[in-house]
Order: C-alpha cells, then sequence, then structure tokens
C-alpha cells in the first residue's frame, strides 16, 4: 500500500479524483445537503409538484440529474436535462449502486418547484456524490429513466454498456456501513496507517487488527459486491471511483486492500465474514471484485469490447443477485459477445430465460448450462409463450446450494467435441432447435446415448436445491444415513462394476471423486477418514478431531450429499449422486461431448422419428465420469428430443 496519495480536503473535487484514479488514493470527503420540505401538500398550487416524465425525444436520448456548483451554500436543488448520449460523452458522471427492494420515502427538490420521490439510498448517495462532483451531472437509473415506462426502460437498459462507458467517471456508492462520523475517522486512520511500509513484516502488517479493521469489515459487507447489474457497470467505466460515506477510494487502492488482506488473512474479523449454514464464509467482496476486476481489464484491453460468448458470462456471474429475476440475464447481455439479445421488460422471467439459452445453444457443445437445468432442479416461473418451460432451460435467478457437476473441469464421461468439428462439420451431433406442435413445444436435438437405469434411491437430502438450511448437525447426520444406505445398496448386489470396497466406493460417491481435483489426500487418507466418519456416525465432533476429518467433510459439503442431494445406485450396479428430485425409472444416458452423464425421463412423447424425453439433472456416477462408459463398444448414439 506505499505511494499511496492521501487527500482529506474539503475542497478536492472530481477532476482531482480522475487524474489520480490509476493510483493509489484514499480520500476524506464530508458530504452537502439537500435541503428538505415541511410536508407536501399536493392541493396548494403554491406548493411542490411531482415531477412528471416526458416521452424521451430520441432513442438514444438520456436524462441527466444536474445541480449548481456552488460554493457558497451547502444547500443543493437538482433540475432534470435531456441530452444525447453521444453529446453527453465525458461530460457526466454515472452512478452504480445497490438497489434493494427500498420503497420511496424522501423527496429531492427539482427546479422549478417540483420534486421526485426517492429512496433513502438514493438520497444519501446524492448528498454524498455532490459533494465531489465538481457540478457534473448525474445519471441515477433509478431517477434517469422513467422506471414505470416499460418500453423506455427496456431501451435505456439496453444502452447501460454504452451510458457507463461514456461517463466521465463511474462512482460506486457502498453506502456507509453504517458508520457514524467518528467510525469514519477511525475507519481513515486506519487505511491510511497501511501504507506505512515501516508496519510491513515477512509475516504481514502489524497494521491490521483493531476497531478500524472491524469497520473496514462492515463497509465490504455492501450488498454492491452481490448484485449482477453492478458487474456490467464497472466494466465499462473509464474510471472507477468507490464512495462509503465520507471515505472514498480508487480502483487500485480497494484491490490492492482486498488482496492484501486475502493474504494476510489471520485473525481476519468477524466483520469479513458470513453466516453460512458450514460456519462462516468469507465475504462475496473478496472473489467477485476479482473475478469483476479481470473481466474489467479483459474489457479494456479489447478496446471497451466485450469477448466472451452468452454462455461463460452468464456462468461467470451466476452467483450474482437480482431484484427483478429477469436482469441475471439483461444485466449481463452488454458483457458477453455473439448474441442478438435486447432486454424486453415486457416479457415474463421464462420467456426471458428461455430466449437466454437459445443464444447459448450455438454453443451448448461443452453443456455447462444445463448442469442448472432439469425437473430436479428449480424451474423458471411464470407464464410463456411456449407450451410448457423446456426442462433445458434453467432458473438463472435460483442460488444452488451445490455447484453442477458440469462444472468440474476434470471429468470426462465423453470425449469433448473438436470445437472446428461442432462449427463446421457434421450438424448430425451438433444440438439443434426445433419448435412444433400449437401452442408450441420448444426442443433441443442432442445426440446420446442410454447406458443404464436408476434402480435405487437412498433417502433424500434435507433440502431443496435452490433452500438454504443452516443446521450443520442435521446435515452431517444426514450424511451419515445416506451413507449406510449407500453402503447397504452396494452390498445387496452380488457384483460391483468398481473394483473396490462398498465403503471406499460409497465415498468416492458421496464426494464426488473430490481428492482428485484437488489432490491434497490420497485414497488412503480419504478412506481412513470415510471410516472415522462412519464410527462418528455423524457426530458434529467428527470434523474437530483432525485435518483430514475437515477436508473430507468440506467434500461432502460441496458434493451436497445430505442436502440437496442423494445417493442412487442403477440397474448395473453403479452408484451415484444426484439431486434428490429423481426417480427410480429414470434413464442414465451419455451425451455426446458432454463431460458429466445426465438423468432422463421418459420417453414422454415421439415426434416423427425422434423420441421425447424430459431432462432431470447431471449426475456423478462412480465408475463413468472418465470415458470408462463411453469406450466400451455396446455403447449406441442416437438423437433424441429433450422437451
Amino acid at each position: 500500500m506505499e505511494n499511496t496519495i492521501f487527500i482529506q480536503d474539503p475542497d478536492y473535487n472530481l477532476d482531482s479524483i480522475i487524474a489520480h484514479s490509476q493510483r493509489r488514493l484514499l480520500m476524506f470527503q464530508l458530504p452537502r445537503d439537500i435541503p428538505s420540505f415541511g410536508k407536501l401538500d399536493p392541493e396548494d398550487p403554491q406548493g411542490f409538484r411531482l415531477f412528471q416524465y416526458e416521452k424521451l425525444k430520441h432513442d438514444q436520448n438520456i436524462r441527466l440529474l444536474g445541480y449548481p456548483n456552488t460554493s457558497d451554500s451547502n444547500d443543493i436543488t437538482f433540475h432534470m436535462d435531456e441530452k444525447l448520449l453521444e453529446d453527453a460523452s465525458g461530460a457526466f458522471i454515472a452512478v452504480s449502486y445497490y438497489w434493494g427492494n427500498e420503497q420511496p420515502t424522501e423527496h429531492l427538490p427539482l427546479s422549478p418547484r417540483l420534486y421526485l420521490e426517492v429512496t433513502r439510498t438514493v438520497h444519501s448517495l446524492l448528498r454524498h456524490i455532490a459533494g465531489v462532483a465538481s457540478g457534473f451531472p448525474l445519471w441515477v437509473d433509478a431517477i434517469c429513466i422513467n422506471q414505470a415506462d416499460l418500453a423506455e426502460k427496456s431501451s435505456q437498459v439496453g444502452m447501460m454498456k454504452d451510458i457507463y462507458a461514456a461517463a466521465k467517471c463511474v462512482i460506486v456508492w457502498l453506502g456507509n456501513g453504517n458508520l457514524t462520523k467518528n467510525d469514519e475517522l477511525v475507519l481513515w486512520s486506519y487505511l491510511a496507517s497501511l501504507s506505512d511500509r515501516n508496519n510491513s513484516t515477512p509475516n504481514g502488517y502489524r497494521g491490521f487488527g483493531g476497531i478500524g479493521d472491524t469497520l473496514c469489515g462492515q463497509v465490504l459487507q455492501s450488498p454492491w459486491f452481490e448484485r449482477v447489474w453492478v458487474v456490467q457497470e464497472a466494466c465499462f467505466a473509464r474510471t472507477v471511483f468507490f464512495l462509503s460515506g465520507a471515505i472514498g477510494m480508487s480502483l487500485p487502492f480497494l484491490s490492492d486492500y482486498l488482496e492484501m488482506r486475502r493474504e494476510n488473512h489471520e485473525n481476519l474479523p468477524i466483520s469479513y465474514s458470513i453466516a453460512s449454514d458450514w460456519g462462516r464464509d468469507s465475504l462475496p467482496a473478496f472473489n467477485r471484485f476479482n473475478i469483476l476486476c479481470n473481466q474489467r481489464d479483459q474489457i479494456q484491453q479489447n478496446g471497451g469490447k466485450p469477448q466472451l460468448p452468452l454462455t461463460d458470462i452468464l456462468l461467470d456471474f451466476q452467483t450474482c443477485k437480482a431484484t427483478d429475476a429477469r436482469d441475471k440475464v439483461f444485466a449481463l447481455l452488454g458483457l458477453a459477445a455473439y448474441h442478438n439479445i435486447q432486454p424486453d421488460y415486457t416479457k415474463s422471467t421464462s420467456d426471458a430465460f428461455t430466449e437466454a439459452m437459445i443464444a447459448c445453444s450455438p454453443s451448448l457443445y461443452d453443456y455447462r448450462l444445463l448442469g442448472y437445468a432439469g425437473l430436479a432442479n428449480p424451474k423458471p416461473n411464470g407464464p410463456t409463450q411456449f407450451a410448457t418451460v423446456p426442462t433445458w432451460v434453467p432458473n438463472f435467478s435460483s442460488a444452488f446450494l451445490a455447484q453442477p457437476f458440469t462444472l468440474r473441469a476434470d471429468f470426462k464421461a465423453t470425449p469433448a467435441r473438436d470445437l472446428a468439428e461442432v462449427a463446421f462439420g457434421s450438424m448430425s451431433g451438433k444440438p439443434q432447435l426445433l419448435s412444433r406442435g400449437i401452442p408450441r413445444h420448444l426442443g433441443l436435438f442432442i445426440r446420446a446415448a442410454f447406458i443404464d437405469t436408476v434402480n435405487e434411491l437412498s433417502m433424500p437430502g434435507l433440502c431443496s436445491v435452490d433452500s438454504p438450511f443452516s443446521d450443520h448437525e442435521k446435515v452431517l447426520q444426514r450424511q451419515y444415513d445416506i451413507s449406510s444406505q449407500g453402503i447397504e445398496m452396494l452390498k445387496r448386489r452380488n457384483h460391483y462394476p468398481v473394483l473396490a470396497s462398498a465403503s471406499v466406493t460409497c465415498c468416492e460417491a458421496m464426494t464426488a471423486g473430490d481428492h482428485h481435483q484437488d489432490g491434497s489426500m490420497s485414497e488412503e487418507i480419504k478412506s481412513a477418514a470415510f471410516e472415522a466418519f462412519r464410527k462418528s456416525k455423524g457426530a458434529a465432533e467428527f470434523l474437530s478431531h483432525s485435518r483430514e476429518n475437515d477436508k473430507l467433510g468440506a467434500y461432502m459439503h460441496r458434493t451436497g450429499i445430505g442436502r440437496s442431494r442423494r445417493l442412487f445406485i442403477t440397474q448395473n450396479g453403479y452408484l451415484g449422486a444426484a439431486n434428490n428430485g429423481i426417480m427410480e425409472g429414470d434413464r442414465v444416458c451419455l451425451i455426446d461431448g458432454a463431460p458429466v452423464p445426465f438423468i432422463l425421463r421418459g420417453p414422454v412423447a415421439k415426434f416423427r422419428k425422434y423420441t421425447i424425453y424430459n431432462l432431470v439433472c447431471d449426475a456423478f456416477i462412480n465408475g463413468i465420469m472418465y470415458r470408462e462408459a463411453s469406450n466400451l463398444h455396446s455403447i449406441r448414439f442416437e438423437m433424441i428430443l429433450l422437451e
């Protein structure tokens, strides 16, 4: 943190911030005041009237919130102007912040004698941002877009990438972390102290700790780091500056601080973590901010143009949150190349998600998104233009307790398709879309081989895929019960196709072979830890006995066994793990080019010479994940239709 610029100057403004924005900059700046009114009386002809939006004169126009840059008064009154985006480029500030579910409770004065109803968050950020903005007009989406006009909202949202790219600076409002003025001074002193290189030691920074460190954790709890819209807003910005109350930080300063705190993570205050169903997890700010910065670097290095396909973008930011479910797609469109989707808020959530999956279908050769889809996963809600929402369309707005198996890079259930072959070769094996019937059914053609059938199930996990569950002791007990049933299912077979004991085989299924991926546990150590787990009968004390036991617990936690997943055994004696919603009689299939097996249900119908199935979910099946089954000469692939 050396070579940091520290500013504590009431006259310091945006021009100075931008001049130092690519360096480590820490600033302390008090807010300006927005005059308040008494009770508004709509019947009083002399009183303030509610601002009425007029239709934008051009589809490339934007509204800007202006205010006087006066030095003789802290009071500010705003006015609304309309500008062509091209003409306004480089002459306004765009604001990035967390919307949430707040209702408007504050009044914002507009000239002449008008007012807008805004949330407390917007009111607070305007007070602070106007203190450094040098009179530059502001673009705040909640104010500058007529949220009641769906056509305008759709059009302006489609321009968001260009709006944030055109801004002179994007100011990120992190809130104030419920800090008092005294807290802000303590936080300022703490952050400033870290720049002293004499504080550095071979073991980290002696400056960490204390009240200032705790307060910094409170600031980093800002929901901004979790929201999906902020990704695009930060990635296309010319300059990004962060404000939390009176504390201002440049992007390099915040990035360096997070990296430094990640490396020196010993004795982190509890404010740097959030409660989860597996103890406490680190704040989203650590991982998501790093992903966001990497994406920003790629876009900036490519001349401000996106490079990645929509599939990659949807996967990279799947865990981000949105108040409107459709924004889990709409907010990411500007970050993706090679698609022609436009935001349209007249469409239902189901149709928005289906359209996104259709746009991704040319790149479904990697099948990663299919891991989020299926009858045993959350389905999109609401009306749709189709007869039903296809089972291969995910609910992009859901939070998943356990990652799909399709995201594991080490699995190779079938050989990956050569991209040149997929792009330019025969279409016989490439996923294709088909619309049939009235009302319309939308089907996905895939090349698949049915290799087995689900024969018997363990008890299910304790919760659904997208339902948080925090009773850690009950999860451990359920994991033990499921392991007992898995071993019993294996012992009832005279022959198991994988040459290993029932206990080792069950352990492999319950951990989805996780130790193969990170290489930190040998087969022997993992087996010993699983035997210790079995002897403990799922007691919580099991985890505290050794590092190996902790690691085994983490493997089972990531797999989702005991929570959203259960064990099953196939007709041919293979033991596997899949979502709770699988059923006896479901079919196990390999999809040509997919890294994992999938569970299908059906046949449910016939179309011409093709059989129609429903997708249930992806699966881990011990003995099938590394091309063992696809190497068999008896495997026969055929074209089927998923609906």
